[in-house]
C-alpha cells in the first residue's frame, strides 16, 4: 500500500465522471496544448479529470487503480490523500447515496480497502470501524 489516507470505491460507471472542483483546484493536472498541424506544442492547459484519470496521474504517489466486485456490480478502489481541513473528504461525501446497497463513493481507511481486496464482504469490512 502507498501514502494516501482514504480508499474510495467507485462504481465503475462513474469512474469516468469528473472529480469535484476542490479536487480538480488541487491538483491542477495540466495537458500540453499541440499545434493541430506541426504537432509541437504551442502551450498547456490545466485539464478538469474524470475519477480514473485522477487515479491514473496519482498513480506513483498511491499506486494502481484496483478493481473489484461487490454483489455483482463493478467498481474501481482508488487511494488518495483527501483533507478533512480543506473539505475535501465532504466533497467526496456528497457524492454518496442514502442507499445502504448503493456502495458508490464510500470511504475507506486502509485497514478496510486492505479487507475489501481480499474478498471481505462489506459488511464484515465495515465491522472494522468503531
Amino acid at each position: 500500500m502507498a501514502q494516501g489516507n482514504v480508499w474510495i470505491l467507485i462504481e465503475s460507471n462513474s469512474k469516468d465522471n469528473l472529480v469535484p472542483a476542490k479536487l480538480k483546484n488541487k491538483w491542477k493536472f495540466t495537458e500540453p496544448i499541440l499545434d493541430a498541424d506541426t504537432g509541437q506544442q504551442i502551450g498547456i492547459e490545466e485539464i478538469h479529470p474524470s475519477w480514473l484519470g485522477a487515479a491514473n496521474r496519482l498513480r506513483q504517489q498511491f499506486g494502481d487503480v484496483r478493481e473489484v466486485t461487490i454483489d455483482t456490480k463493478e467498481y474501481i478502489l482508488v487511494e488518495m490523500e483527501l483533507s478533512f481541513v480543506e473539505g475535501e473528504v465532504e466533497e467526496v461525501q456528497k457524492l454518496q447515496s442514502n442507499s445502504p446497497e448503493n456502495y458508490n463513493f464510500t470511504i475507506y481507511t486502509n485497514s478496510e480497502a486492505i479487507a475489501l481486496l481480499r474478498g471481505e464482504s462489506v459488511d464484515e469490512v465495515l465491522s472494522l470501524r468503531v
